[in-house]
């Protein structure tokens, strides 16, 4: 007997009826939630669109304009469009099996990006400052909208991923994550097209959990990784043993408890397996929510991490660049862009990590950086201040990518030339001169011959800034806001601030 199942949906002044005929026993034909209702779809060539049906079931799909036609292999169907030119106008992907349709309605085509990293990237406008939030409501943005991968840890690939996309505006907003809605908006804005945000994050996640085992295992640089998680394994085995002895206790003085009418005693916690369960151990979030986001067409990738990783800076130059040519070959769609926020000030932070970040950038083919020195809240590792986060990304993106006009980095090291007592630094990215955004330059320090860096006096001379200091005739290298919580006290015309650095490799 078939069962008759109706739905309706309406949005933006678009009704929609979705029929679905389900045979007992057989397997309704359906769509990946990428492609749901509401998604964005990448604009250009070879774009993939894929779910699941019942084995050797053909399935035709529909959309703009186009229609295309799969055969599933192993419960799985692909099909491929080509020519999808970005569009605010709201079309349906319609999906035709044996024994169903099914309908994603409201979908535009335009620009998708990644948003990935760990808590900075999580943060959502729900936490920003109560100013922003409501500057946040008060401009609906349709054409902005973001898909929320599922937390999922996994030791193993997973084939599919959990989520739904919202628009952005009316009660889903505050649930965006507020690096990526400010990116997204100043694409939208600047750009004219709809924007995808797909957010795969995990809070205090650290870059190897979301690199393939198969990548960590190619580089001997990264075996230490293996050792702590040989350790973790080992721990874990002793955990649960003392659980288990922790929670026959428990267990028996529950029952004492419950007869003799006594306050019940505290639960003990189970521990987590880092090979099932815990999101720091390499590959499981690569396993869990990176891989099922495979093959989905997108432009690039913006990613807020490194907390996790800061304090092993020099390992962190080979990992992260293995991660990046991880998904860059799995997804197959060339050397995407890859730009990454740096690490914002806070105590205890290691500069190290950011000097790592920027020689990353510095090595990687089309991946960048943007300064978040003068952002940052030296007791709170989650600053609230993300708009101009997301905006500087978006510069990036928008001189990177979409070749406009614009200024996208703060003053970047160049040289250092020493004359007399004096250390003379040039600078890239200069434009509209050097600033001294509270009047006076601060956060410098020199040395000489015997590496011993004292505060030095730092002035601008045009482009240049010279630095000395009492008692250093010699200078032999020079530091900028080369500490834990710095804060930035110059910049370019364009308000972008400079990037931290040293001159020496000490």
């Amino acid at each position: 007997m078939n069962q008759f199942i109706k739905s309706s949906y309406s949005t933006l002044g678009v009704g929609v009826f979705i029929l679905l005929f389900a045979p007992e026993l057989v397997a309704a034909v359906s769509v990946s939630p990428l492609f749901g209702n509401h998604a964005i779809i990448q604009s250009g060539d070879n774009i993939p669109v894929w779910g699941t049906a019942d084995e050797g079931e053909k399935v035709t799909v529909r959309f703009a304009n186009q229609e295309a036609t799969a055969v599933a292999i192993q419960g799985r169907w692909e099909v491929r469009f080509n020519g999808l030119k970005a569009s605010t106008i709201p079309c349906e992907l319609t999906v035709v099996g044996n024994s169903n349709t099914v309908i994603s309605a409201d979908i535009l085509i335009g620009e998708v990006w990644l948003c990935s990293g760990q808590s900075n990237m999580a943060f959502n406008l729900g936490k920003v400052t109560p100013a922003n939030q409501e500057e946040a409501r008060s401009h609906p943005m349709p054409q902005l909208r973001n898909f929320n991968v599922k937390q999922a840890v996994s030791p193993i690939v997973l084939k599919t991923v959990d989520g739904v996309w919202r628009i952005a505006e009316g009660n889903h907003l505050m649930g965006f994550t507020a690096v990526g809605y400010y990116f997204g908006r100043s694409l939208t804005e600047n750009q004219h097209v709809a924007v995808g945000l797909i957010s795969s994050y995990w809070g205090g996640s650290p870059a190897e959990a979301w690199t393939s085992d198969k990548a960590l295992k190619s580089q001997p640089a990264l075996e230490a990784i293996f050792v702590t998680h040989a350790k973790r394994i080992a721990d874990f085995t002793k955990q649960m043993e003392n659980y288990l002895k922790s929670k026959a206790t428990y267990d028996e003085k529950l029952a004492e408890a419950k007869s003799a009418g006594n306050p019940l005693p505290t639960e003990p916690k189970a521990p987590r397996d880092p090979q099932t369960s815990f999101p720091n151990s390499p590959s499981l979030l690569y396993n869990g929510m990176l891989h099922p986001l495979i093959p989905v067409a997108m432009r690039g990738v913006i990613w807020y991490q490194g907390e996790a990783n800061h304090q092993r800076s020099l390992e962190y130059q080979t990992l992260l660049p293995t991660m990046i040519a991880d998904w860059r070959s799995d997804w197959g769609r060339g050397e995407f862009p890859f730009f990454m926020v740096q690490i914002a000030p806070f105590k205890g932070t290691n500069p190290l990590i950011r000097e790592a970040q920027m020689k990353i950038c510095e090595k990687v083919k089309n991946a960048d950086l943007v300064c978040t020195l003068d952002v940052g809240e030296a007791e709170d590792i989650h600053p609230k201040n993300k708009r101009p986060v997301g905006e500087r990304l978006a510069l990036l993106a928008r001189s990177k990518v979409y070749v406009e006009k614009v200024i996208s980095s703060g003053p970047r090291f160049a040289k250092l030339k020493v004359s007399d007592n004096v250390a003379i630094l040039s600078f890239n990215f200069t434009v509209g001169g050097l600033v001294a955004t509270d009047n006076e330059l601060k956060g410098f320090s020199i040395a000489g011959d015997d590496k011993t860096f004292v505060p030095a006096i730092a002035v601008i001379k045009g482009n240049k800034v010279e630095v000395s200091a009492a008692g250093i005739l010699k200078p032999v290298a020079v530091r900028y806001d080369w500490e834990s919580a710095p804060k930035s006290s110059f910049s370019n015309g364009a308000g972008l601030p400079a990037f931290p650095f040293r001159t020496d490799d000490w």
